[in-house]
C-alpha cells in the first residue's frame, strides 16, 4: 500500500508587489514523500480550510491546484481562500494529494491526516496585542469579535500624526494625484451605507440609499437629498429640477448670475424705498423690471414692465394705479394700445381702451360709466369723433340705446313685430298670410278670406330669409311668439288658382286659409293689399317673395 506523507509545513504571507494593497492569499510550503520517498515530477493538490482538527465544517472555497511541480519533495504553492475568513478563530487545511499528475483527472485523490493547523507568527500576535514593549502595553485587544483600542490616543493608518489637537483617528492616501480616501460599503445594493456624527444627545448623518440610489443627509430630518440623476433638493426628498428648495433661497453677498453671464445683486433701492429686480439681455439693456413700490408712479403699488430688444416698454402690470391693478400694452411709439383698469375711479368698474395705430383712441368699453349710462361701449373715428354709441342705461332711464349714423343689417331683410296667433307656433308656418283676430286684442288668426282689409302681414321665416330687425315689448301687448313681417321683402305663401301671379302683380289675401292671391279686383283691393310679388307662380301653390307694403 502507498503511503504519501508531508513532512514539513512552512506559512509566510504572500508577498506584494510595491505600491499595491495586500491580498487575502500565503504562501504555503510543504515536503511530499511517497512510501518514504521523497517526490519528484509533479503533483495535483485539492485543500479545503477547516473550522476544526477533525468535524467542523469547511470555511470559505475548496482550492484544486492540478501540476504543482515538486523538487526534492518540496512544493509551495499560493494559497486564497477569500476574504474573511480569518476573523481571529482557529483554522485548519485538509490536504488531499494525487502524485504523480494525472492529466486526465481520472484518478482517485489521498486525503493526508491529520488536518494541518495555522498558526500566527509573532508579529501578527503583535498587530493584535502588542506595544512598544509588548506584553500589557498592548494598544489593541480582541472583544466580542470587534478589535479595541485600548488607550486614549490618535490612531491613524498610514499617517502617525494628527492633523490637529483634536483628531481620534486618520487615514492618509500615499497619492500624489487622483484619488485617495476610504469607501463604506454593505453586503448587498438594498443597503444603506452611512457615515454618522454624535454630539452628545445630537445625531447627523450622510447615505446612500440603495433601492434609490439616492444620497441623503439627515440632520434631525431629510435635509439634503442628490439624486444620482443630478437633481439636488432643500428641504425635500424629491427634486423636480437641477436644484429644488422647500423655503426660501436668501443671498447675503454675489447676488445670483444667469446664463447670459449677468449677476442680479440689487437687494433694494426703488425709487419709493421698494424691493426691485432688473434683469438685462446680454447686450446690456434692462429687458425686465420688478418693483416692489412703483418709483415713479403716483401709487405705492408693485410694478412689473417688460421691455423689447431696443429698449422700448412693451408691457407694464400695476398693481395699484391709482385704485385698482392695470395692465398696459405699449406700441413702438410709447402708447399704450391696450389698457385695461380694474377700476376707471373709486368704487367704479373695469375700464379698458384700445388705440389706433395713429395713437388716437380707437375704443372705450366701461363696466359701468356712472350712473347716467350704465354699462358703455364707445367707438371713434380716424378723426377722433364718437361715431357709434351703446349704452345698457342711457341717461338713467333704464333703456339701453345705440347711437350710429348708419345700420347696416345683414342677418335678414324685414322688419317684423312678434304676435301671438291664434293657431299658435305649431300650426302656423313661416309665409303665412295672417290678418287682426278681432275676439284678440293685439293678437293675429291665419287669414280665410279674399280680399280682407284686417290684412296685417306675413310670418317671415320662410324661403330662408330671416327678418332684419325684431321688435316687441315684453310684458304688454305688443310682444308674442310668431314673427310678422310689416315690411321688407320675404316669402308668402300663394294660390296662383285665382290668377297666375308675374312680378310686380299686387297680391291680397285669398279664400285659401294662410293663402295670398293675385288682385284682380282692384276696387275690392284698397286696404287689402299685402304688397308686390317679386317672383312668379304660374299655377298651384308655392312660396313667392313679396315687397311688403301694407296698403
Amino acid at each position: 500500500m502507498r503511503t504519501l506523507t508531508i513532512f514539513t509545513t512552512l506559512l509566510v504571507a504572500s508577498a506584494a508587489l510595491a505600491q499595491s494593497p495586500l491580498g487575502t492569499g500565503f504562501t504555503y510550503q510543504g515536503r511530499l514523500a511517497l512510501d518514504g520517498t521523497v517526490v519528484d515530477g509533479s503533483a495535483d493538490l485539492e485543500i479545503d480550510l477547516w473550522n476544526s482538527s477533525t468535524g467542523g465544517s469547511t470555511v470559505g472555497s475548496v482550492l484544486q491546484l492540478q501540476d504543482v511541480p515538486v523538487v526534492d519533495g518540496v512544493f509551495t504553492v499560493q494559497l486564497d481562500f477569500g476574504p474573511g475568513v480569518f476573523g481571529g478563530d482557529a483554522r485548519w487545511l485538509e490536504i488531499a494529494v494525487r502524485a504523480p499528475h494525472d492529466p486526465d483527472d481520472t484518478e482517485p485523490f489521498t486525503t493526508l491526516t491529520p488536518r494541518q493547523e495555522i498558526t500566527a507568527v509573532p508579529y501578527a500576535l503583535h498587530a493584535l496585542n502588542g506595544g512598544s514593549g509588548g506584553g500589557d502595553s498592548g494598544l489593541w485587544t480582541l472583544e466580542s469579535g470587534a478589535i479595541v483600542n485600548i488607550e486614549d490616543r490618535f490612531v491613524g493608518i498610514n499617517r502617525s500624526t494628527p492633523i490637529t489637537s483634536v483628531e481620534e483617528f486618520g487615514i492618509h492616501a500615499d497619492r500624489a494625484s487622483g484619488y485617495g480616501g476610504m469607501y463604506v460599503s454593505v453586503a448587498g445594493e438594498d443597503g444603506w451605507p452611512f457615515y454618522g456624527y454624535s454630539a452628545g444627545p445630537t445625531t447627523a448623518w450622510t447615505y446612500l440609499d440603495g433601492t434609490t440610489d439616492t444620497w441623503h443627509l439627515h440632520n434631525g430630518g431629510q435635509r439634503l437629498t442628490v439624486l444620482r440623476s443630478g437633481e439636488v433638493g432643500i428641504g425635500t426628498t424629491a427634486p423636480g429640477s437641477r436644484l429644488t428648495v422647500n423655503g426660501t433661497i436668501e443671498s447675503s453677498v454675489g447676488g445670483f448670475k444667469f446664463p447670459d453671464g449677468t449677476i442680479q445683486t440689487t437687494a433694494g433701492g426703488g425709487a419709493a424705498g421698494g424691493s426691485e429686480i432688473v434683469l438685462s439681455d446680454s447686450d446690456g439693456t434692462d429687458t425686465v423690471e420688478l418693483y416692489a413700490e412703483d418709483p415713479g408712479g403716483s401709487s405705492n403699488g408693485a410694478v412689473l414692465t417688460l421691455y423689447d430688444d431696443a429698449g422700448n416698454r412693451t408691457v407694464e402690470l400695476d398693481a395699484d394705479d391709482g385704485s385698482s391693478g392695470a395692465l398696459g400694452l405699449y406700441d413702438s411709439s410709447g402708447n399704450a394700445s391696450f389698457y385695461l383698469v380694474g377700476a376707471y375711479g373709486p368704487g367704479e368698474a373695469p375700464f379698458m381702451q384700445l388705440r389706433r395705430s395713429g395713437g388716437g383712441v380707437g375704443i372705450r368699453l366701461w363696466g359701468e360709466r356712472s350712473s347716467a349710462f350704465g354699462s358703455l361701449i364707445e367707438m371713434y373715428n380716424a378723426s377722433g369723433q364718437q361715431t357709434v354709441m351703446v349704452s345698457a342705461d342711457y341717461a338713467g332711464s333704464g333703456e339701453s340705446r345705440v347711437s350710429t349714423d348708419v345700420l347696416e343689417i345683414t342677418g335678414g331683410s324685414d322688419l317684423s313685430e312678434r304676435f301671438d296667433v291664434a293657431e299658435g307656433r305649431q300650426a302656423t308656418e313661416p309665409g303665412s298670410v295672417v290678418s287682426i283676430d278681432p275676439a284678440r286684442p293685439g293678437a293675429l288668426r291665419v287669414s280665410r278670406e279674399a280680399y280682407d282689409r284686417r290684412v296685417a302681414g306675413i310670418v317671415s321665416g320662410a324661403g330662408g330669409v330671416k327678418p332684419g330687425m325684431l321688435m316687441g315689448q315684453p310684458g304688454t301687448k305688443a310682444d308674442g311668439e310668431l314673427p310678422v313681417a310689416l315690411t321688407g321683402r320675404v316669402y308668402c305663401k300663394v294660390d296662383a288658382s285665382f290668377g297666375a301671379i308675374e312680378p310686380g302683380d299686387l297680391l291680397t289675401t285669398s279664400p285659401t286659409p294662410g293663402h295670398a292671391m293675385k288682385v284682380s279686383d282692384h276696387g275690392q283691393a284698397q286696404g287689402a293689399i299685402l304688397g308686390k310679388a317679386m317672383t312668379a307662380l304660374e299655377s298651384g301653390q308655392g312660396l313667392v317673395l313679396v315687397l311688403v307694403s301694407l296698403q
